[in-house]
This record gives structure tokens, sequence and C-alpha cells, in this order.
């Protein structure tokens, strides 16, 4: 028993690690960006690719990486991914020009990708059952600490050294990862040759999914036009569909149709949808309204998010066990439930109501993020067939990643058509005109939170289901 908990234990931690790694990654960069554009000379909108060029291979290749971790030693296919994200961030710190840095980074994200594909399949394969809400609690509370650490990271190295430390420091902590996995990992998958799932539905799946994060970055930072935004994210949509059509027709598919015909899993998977695209939109705008309504600097800025995301990681392992011992209809709809409550708070705040008031909205906005990144997840899980828990967890991993691009480019567009100055640069930006773009939105995000949060409680939980 003592060593079933240890081995439990080992896995948790190094999936925390890994976790940690990849979000700390994703965010640290974009502190840097204004250096690393002034020294190889890269435009504003351009550089936004550094970002996009990361995300795009998580979001393409999660599905079809994840169902290689479940034919495959899980051991061997972590440490693939940690040498190419290491050589990879080696590569980004000594790249000489934009185009080196951009396919770096790509790269990057492909080893990225490696390893985020087999952290649901840890959960699914190495942990008990009764663990599965502990072990997306441990993925939930990674991305978590990344919050709290990697700007913060990101800020001290530009200012003390210079923005090749940001990638020269995934060098060390990718060999500590291997480490880590050579010491906790079992060797297991089966004997066979572990083989990628349907290669055209998977290349389909890996271009469109790319269309749409171009697409949608690109309409937030400016580099795409209107009709070429609209263009890109159609196609993008349209493959992907395609490859979900493709799946249903194959005799090893990318996606069971199965799974997405199921109703109650569908309905789950796309409240957590919404929830994570309501949770990016939020704090996408609050960081502006502690600035320009609040006059407060960055560092204070950063406190404060960072309290808020304390809160978050405090949250998300009791919500792993209650999730285990009773199901996850009931924290995962107060999670809704509370950010109803933030967003409400936001849609109406202002400086007069003191410090005091931001510190609630913000312990508020702590704990359904923890609650929800947790539950929301298993749910998916506890809803999808046994034989599908995999590709379950692999979906709810490319929810992360899709909803909050989503939930950008949302609220930026309802931020922008209910602010009177139209479409223009928050610094080009009046305290009136920002306010009233910020209350709407917020606005809107109490309304999209509500929504689900009816969704979540019209499907029935585990523990009220006799079937």
């Amino acid at each position: 028993m003592t060593d079933a908990k240890t081995q439990t234990g080992a896995v948790m931690a190094l999936i925390v690690l890994a976790t940690v790694v990849d979000g700390m990654d994703a965010s640290i960069v974009n502190v840097v960006l204004p250096d690393i554009s002034r020294d190889l000379g890269m435009s504003v909108s351009s550089s936004a690719f550094v970002s996009v060029a990361y995300l795009i291979p998580i979001a393409g290749l999660c599905l079809a990486f994840s169902k290689l971790a479940e034919r495959a030693d899980i051991r061997r296919m972590f440490l693939v991914g940690t040498a190419v994200f290491s050589l990879a961030s080696l590569g980004c710190s000594t790249s000489s020009s934009e185009g080196i840095l951009v396919l770096m980074r790509f790269v990057q994200g492909i080893g990225a990708t490696f390893m985020v594909a087999t952290t649901p399949i840890m959960v699914v394969r190495l942990l008990p059952e009764d663990h599965r809400g502990r072990g997306m609690g441990a993925i939930a509370a990674g991305s978590g600490i990344s919050v709290i650490i990697g700007p913060t990271i990101g800020g001290l190295i530009g200012d003390v050294l210079s923005w090749h430390w940001v990638f020269l420091i995934n060098i060390p902590l990718g060999i500590a990862l291997a480490i880590a996995a050579i010491a906790l990992l079992p060797r297991s998958g089966p004997e066979v040759r572990a083989r990628l799932p349907d290669v055209p539905a998977m290349l389909l799946m890996f271009v469109g999914m790319g269309l749409v994060m171009v697409s949608l970055y690109g309409f937030i930072d400016g580099y795409l036009s209107g009709p070429a935004v609209v263009a890109a994210l159609a196609a993008g949509c349209v493959l992907v569909v395609a490859s979900v059509i493709r799946s249903g027709r194959s005799d090893d598919p990318l996606v069971h149709l199965d799974l997405l015909r199921n109703r109650r899993f569908a309905t789950v998977t796309m409240i957590f949808m919404a929830s994570t695209m309501m949770g990016a939109g939020v704090m996408y705008l609050l960081p502006y309204y502690l600035s320009m309504a609040e006059g407060l600097s960055p560092f204070q800025i950063g406190l404060l998010l960072a309290g808020a995301s304390v809160i978050t990681v405090a949250m998300t392992f009791p919500t792993g066990r209650w999730c285990d011992r009773r199901g996850c209809r009931i924290p995962a709809s107060l999670a809704l439930a509370l950010r109803v409550a933030f967003s409400a708070m936001l849609a109406v705040i202002d400086p007069a109501l003191g410090m005091g008031y931001i510190l609630l909205v913000l312990a508020i906005m702590g704990m359904s993020f923890g609650i929800s990144g947790t539950s929301q997840s298993t749910r998916m899980l506890e809803e999808s067939p046994d034989e599908y828990s995999g590709e379950a967890g692999s979906m709810a991993m490319m929810i992360n990643y899709v909803g909050y691009a989503f939930g950008l480019v949302a609220f930026a567009i309802v931020f922008m058509l209910l602010n009177p100055g139209g479409w223009m640069d928050f610094d080009l930006m009046g305290e009136d005109q920002f306010m009233a773009g910020f209350h709407g939105a917020c606005l809107f995000g109490s309304v999209l939170a509500a929504v689900a949060l009816m969704a979540s409680l019209a499907v029935r939980g585990r523990e009220s289901r006799s079937d």
C-alpha cells in the first residue's frame, strides 16, 4: 500500500512539474517580447508569432500525441519531449533573426506537446481511478503556479540579464524533468510498436488548428485585416470539421465519434469551453482596468494577480478530492456560480469602491479558477466511457488552449463594440471610454457563465445517476 501511495504521489508531482514548465514558458516570453523585438528588428505585430508558433503544435497535435501516449511507453515519450523542448530552447536563445526564433519556438512547442499530451494519460493509466480528480487537479495546480511565477521570473530576467536567459532557463528545467521522469515513471505500454492514429486526420486537425490560432491572434494583435481573419478562421474550422469526419470513417480514428455523440460528454465539454473563454477574457482585460482606472503599477498588478493565483492553487487538490469522492457536478456548478458573481461585480466596479472591493473580487476569482480548472476537466473524464477516458483527458487539455484564444477574441470584440470610441488602442482611450467597454465585456462574461451554469445543473452528476 505504501509503495502504491508513493507511486501515486510521484506521478502527481511529475504532472505538476511538467505543467509548470509548459505554462511558465508560454507566459514568461510575453514579458520580454519588447526586448526581443528591438534586438531582432521585429515589428510589434510580427512579434506575436513568437507566442503563436509555440501554441500551434499544442493545439493541433495534442489529440494525436495523446493517442500515441496511450499506446507507447509514457516514460520514453516524455523523455523525447523534454529533449526536444530543451534543445529547441537552446536554439531560441541563440537565434539571430526573426525567422529562426519563430522556427525554434515552433519546435519548442512540439516538444512541449509531447510532455503535455502525456499528462492526462498519466492520470488515466498510472493513477488509481479514485484519484483522477486529484490528478486533473495536479494539472490545474501546475497551470496556476506557472501563472504566479512566469511573469515574475520573466520580468526579473529581463531587468537583470537579457531575453536570451528566458529560454536558457528551460535547459536545466528540462534536465530536471528528465531525471524526475527516469526516477518516478515506470516503463509502461504495449510491446507492439506504437504508432500515430489516422495521419490524414491528424494533419487536417493540425493545419486547421494552426489557422484558427493564427487568425485569432492576428485579430488581437492587428497583423491580419478583418477579411483575412474571417477567411483564415473559416478555413481552419472547415479543416477541423473535416478531420472529425475523416475520423468517423477511419479504422484508427483521431477522435471517436461515439464520444462526441455522447450527449452528456458533449454538454460538459461545451460548458468547459465557455468557462475557459470567460476566464481568459476577464484575465485579458482586468490588468488594463487596474492600470488605467486604479493607477496601479505593473508590479502592484502582478502582486494582486499573484495573490489570486495562490488561492487558485490552494483550491485545486481539495476540489480534486471532492470530485473523486462525490462527483464533479456540484463543484463544477459552484465554480460557474462564482464566475457569475465576480464578473457581475466587475461589471459595476468603480475606483470609488476602494481596494477592499478589488481584493474581494480577486479572492472570488481565485477560488473560481481553482475549482473550475479541476472539476470541469475531471467531469469530462467522468462523463466519458472508460475506453475513451484518455481521449477525453486530451480533449480537456486542448480546450484549455483553444478556449483561451476564443475567449480573448470574444471579449475584445464585445469591449470594442461597447466602447464609444470604437476600435482603438487602449493607450488612446479616455477612462470613461475604457470603463464603458470594460463594464459591458464583464457583463457579457457574467451572462456567458450564467448560461454555462444552467447547463451544468441540467446534467445529472455521477452521484445522482443510477445508470
